[in-house]
């Protein structure tokens, strides 16, 4: 079975590279992948696979984003990242709309989402009660398993939610790396 472990464990060869850089702090391939699998490890919360659970994460472009993307990720789930800028009823929208049971979001975004899960009776913690304090065993997921849903802009209607498998997104990533010779 081709798997999403080898996606995960080669982010980077050289462990030891910037992988982010975040105003005047970086995390190294090492660092971040440490990050990803306690992230990973915390949302599992001793079950072995989340099995596609839908878990929404309202924060800006930060490393607390991408750990959360590749956390859900690894811990089987599926990612519904949302749009800072989206108003309440947007963000009831698309947590009714993708089924989803969790959300992480961190300061005044979680203050912006509160009332909101609480109405919808749906768990909401920031990173740091999430992840683990360290790395622990992890399940191996089938490429064609569902990783993301991504809000459409709506601009007819509602926004819609387009789910993507780790195929898709592995094919995407592998493509912009090929046609702009990015070096990982």
């Amino acid at each position: 079975m081709e798997s999403t472990k080898h996606n995960f464990q080669n982010l980077n060869n050289d462990h030891s590279k910037v992988a982010l850089v975040e105003g005047s702090d970086t995390t190294t391939y090492a660092d971040l992948h440490n990050r990803i699998n306690r992230m990973a490890t915390g949302l599992l919360d001793s079950k072995s696979d989340l099995n596609e659970e839908r878990i929404a994460f309202l924060m800006p472009a930060s490393l607390d984003y991408v750990t959360m993307l590749f956390g859900v990720w690894r811990a089987g789930g599926i990612a519904v990242p949302l749009n800072v800028s989206s108003a309440v009823p947007e963000l009831e929208h698309a947590l009714t709309c993708a089924e989803v049971t969790r959300v992480v979001a961190n300061g005044e975004y979680a203050e912006k989402i509160a009332e909101l899960c609480s109405s919808l009776n749906i768990e909401l913690k920031s990173v740091s009660d999430v992840i683990a304090d360290t790395p622990g065993e992890l399940p191996e997921l089938p490429l064609d398993r569902r990783a993301m849903i991504l809000f459409t802009s709506g601009t007819t209607n509602k926004p819609k939610g387009v789910v993507s498998t780790h195929k898709n997104i592995r094919a995407q990533i592998t493509t912009l790396i090929e046609a702009w010779a990015w070096e990982y």
